[in-house]
């Protein structure tokens, strides 16, 4: 079978399929998963699917909103970055967790690929309660939204109201967007939000920061922690093609999780 037969016959399978995994199509194709990557990137690039963890899904059942994606999102920046690094994140996460989800693109797109885990989530971010509300037919979780007051154009709830409103909460995992990734730590543009953000924190088990490669080597205004904190960074693979510099910002540290 050559390539085009190949990418033809991977459009039909999706056609009745909806989702194709790397190690499926190796299988049906009697391919090597290099191949099948490659594939994959081309009919991506093409916008003929859309990558998801592992694979690619016919844009048909992702525009039906399996994964709850609308047209104004298709237009985020590094939209196919946060996607990914989404996906990766949410296959972290276990039946039983208590997560705490703070504002940002790339924590938005991690809501459809928590669909159908039996979790609780807390938000301060009115954005993600939309998210949540807009596709919530068959999600099996639990959702708290804290007191606080908006932050303007942020959808963030922010303030005293936030801490006296998860006080008695203890969570598995506390997930945010960075606003910037230097050598001096991590950054957001607003000292309520980073106030708020650093009383999450105490109360965490694990605290994961998600970072598309565009964050990285950007200095923000506001420091919230030193890159250690973190018990993981994820970004993606772009950050692999950053310059020597940039990378050396936090390639040596242990927590940094790059997705393909």
């Amino acid at each position: 079978m050559n390539k085009h037969e190949r990418l033809t016959e991977i459009l039909e399978y999706l056609k009745s399929h909806n989702e194709l995994s790397v190690d499926e199509a190796c299988t049906i194709f009697n391919s090597s998963s290099a191949t099948i990557r490659r594939d994959f990137s081309y009919l991506t690039a093409k916008k003929k699917v859309e990558k998801t963890w592992g694979g690619i899904a016919s844009l048909s059942d992702v525009s039906s909103n399996k994964l709850g994606i609308t047209s104004p999102e298709k237009n985020i920046k590094n939209f196919e970055a946060k996607i990914s690094i989404a996906a990766y994140t949410a296959s972290l996460i276990k039946d039983g967790d208590v997560v705490i989800l703070d504002g940002g693109t790339t924590v938005l797109q991690l809501i459809p690929f928590l669909k159908h885990k039996k979790i609780r989530i807390i938000t301060n971010s009115l954005l993600i309660a939309q998210r949540i509300d807009q596709i919530s037919e068959g999600f099996d979780f639990e959702l708290f939204v804290t007191g606080g007051f908006v932050y303007p154009r942020s959808g963030m709830l922010v303030g005293a109201q936030v801490s006296n409103s998860i006080k008695d909460f203890y969570s598995n995992w506390f997930i945010m967007s960075a606003g910037s990734v230097s050598n001096k730590g991590l950054f957001n543009s607003n000292s309520l939000v980073v106030d708020t953000e650093k009383e999450i924190i105490k109360r965490c088990e694990k605290f994961v920061v998600l970072a598309d490669h565009t964050k990285i080597g950007k200095q923000g205004s506001v420091k919230l922690c030193d890159l250690e904190r973190p018990d993981m960074i994820i970004t993606d693979s772009g950050f692999l093609d950053l310059d020597p510099k940039t990378k050396d910002i936090i390639a040596d540290i242990e927590s940094l999780h790059v997705v393909e």
